[in-house]
């Protein structure tokens, strides 16, 4: 071997850790950051490595190694601590933040990312509001996650969510005929959406042509059944017509009811201009069995479909929860009625929601409101009901990173990733609570919280 062979391959494994293409090494340029002994969170295997370094330069990971880096970058020393993934919260409506004034916005997108939370799936806003939030994060006016949004509620009239549009116009648009469909796909992708969000009460033709919009777009399309019971559009007619996405705990509930329960719903809804108070009626019977309503081995069989054609689940269960703590009000039922309704609805989720984990569903954690420990908080109610933390760490990290195609930049942490790291001080997965309370955030290769200095990056 020549002499410069020599000088060279120390040089190449000191870069990378392995024998690297010369290419590479002279492009290579002085490291930003060195996040110095650390436990990295494994996304594949659920487990966190031995102690290690984190090496970051120009906002990508280069290494992850025991290298410790040059002496010109900046070191931290994370203290024997355990990093993750940025998180993710794929469940919010973020629009509701601009009724508060520009201030607030700022600051609550602000403590997003002081949770540790640098994405979110917006499921349901303005179009144009939500692409401007997003520009002004992604240019920086703004300190916020990254999102990805669906634009508006789509649903058919009459709309249940009209009453949004009075403060949030656009907040949710009709969806009777194929030039609305059409129009939909088409401004929501030109905004740059990513998605579109299905809701409610649908014609199956209009949501067929939907969903062929939709794929033509390059979006893809998530489902809020709007009810637990009277479902036009089903879980199992959802993924069977390509629908890849599940929102909320009860939306299983209507493919798996009972099958006695199931022939009097049907009955019902095949009676035209049926009266609401028919409905809850039916509802009011129902609702308060939880478990007992279900057809566990019907739900067995949707689970099983479900995991096999590969579509998500996002159970919201902290707003099931919320619910059976302190009933919202509802006309005409009593605060007897209230409780008793809420607290089947928590059960009939849980145990929904329990089903569709054991199946091996891959799940996703989201909120259902604009709260930034809201995700934080569904994944304490998710382990509560049994679900290890390290899927839960899986599932606010890579899980809705591969659902949107983005898994070769975001949700792991190995070289050529996007730097978007949380460093926390105790192991998750001893205490999925220890998510709660991230020491350092760092958000495409910059510290942007630092817990131990009083503002963004530390400063």
């Amino acid at each position: 071997m020549g002499d410069w062979i020599r000088r060279l391959v120390p040089v190449l494994l000191s870069c990378s850790g392995m024998l690297a293409p010369v290419a590479s090494f002279c492009q290579e340029s002085t490291p930003d950051l060195v996040l110095e002994d650390v436990h990295v969170f494994d996304v594949v295997h659920g487990k966190f490595s031995r102690l290690t370094n984190v090496i970051v330069t120009d906002g990508v990971i280069r290494s992850v190694s025991s290298r410790k880096g040059p002496t010109g970058a900046r070191h931290i020393d994370g203290h024997g601590g355990y990093v993750i993934p940025g998180l993710w919260d794929s469940h919010v409506h973020l629009a509701f933040l601009t009724l508060s004034g520009p201030d607030s916005l700022a600051l609550v997108l602000k403590q997003f990312v002081e949770h540790g939370i640098l994405y979110v799936r917006d499921v349901g806003g303005p179009t144009d509001v939500m692409a401007r939030m997003h520009d002004r994060i992604a240019s920086g006016e703004l300190l916020g996650p990254e999102i990805f949004f669906a634009g508006p509620m789509a649903e058919h009239s009459p709309m249940h969510w009209a009453g949004n549009n009075k403060v949030l116009p656009g907040f949710t648009v009709p969806m009777d005929s194929p030039e609305q469909v059409d129009s939909l796909a088409s401004s929501v992708a030109a905004a740059g959406g990513s998605f579109l969000k299905v809701f409610g009460q649908w014609d199956l033709g209009l949501l067929r042509r939907l969903l062929s919009q939709a794929k033509q777009h390059s979006l893809k399309v998530v489902l809020d059944p709007g009810s637990p019971l009277f479902q036009q559009v089903r879980v199992d007619t959802a993924l069977a017509l390509g629908i890849t996405s599940i929102e909320h705990a009860f939306s299983p509930w209507g493919s798996a009811l009972r099958a006695d329960l199931a022939a009097s719903r049907d009955s019902l809804m095949r009676i035209p201009s049926v009266s609401e108070s028919a409905y809850m009626t039916f509802g009011l019977r129902v609702i308060p069995l939880g478990r007992q309503s279900l057809d566990l081995d019907r739900l067995n069989r949707l689970t099983r479909n479900w995991r096999d054609r590969g579509a998500v689940f996002t159970p919201t269960l902290r707003v099931f929860d919320a619910w059976r703590r302190d009933p919202p009000e509802r006309p005409g039922m009593s605060p007897e009625q209230r409780a008793r309704f809420f607290t089947g609805m928590w059960n009939g989720a849980s145990t929904i929601t329990r089903a569709v984990a054991a199946a091996g569903v891959t799940l996703l954690v989201g909120q259902d409101g604009i709260d930034p420990l809201g995700a934080d908080e569904e994944m304490t109610m998710l382990a509560s009901i049994g679900i290890p933390p390290a899927r839960l760490l899986q599932a606010a990290t890579i899980n809705p990173a591969k659902w949107l195609g983005r898994d070769n930049q975001l949700g792991s942490i190995a070289p050529s990733k996007r730097a978007d790291l949380v460093l926390l001080k105790s192991n998750p997965l001893e205490s999925i609570e220890a998510v709660r309370t991230p020491s350092l955030v760092v958000k495409e290769g910059k510290v942007v919280f630092d817990a131990g200095r009083s503002g963004p990056g530390g400063s």
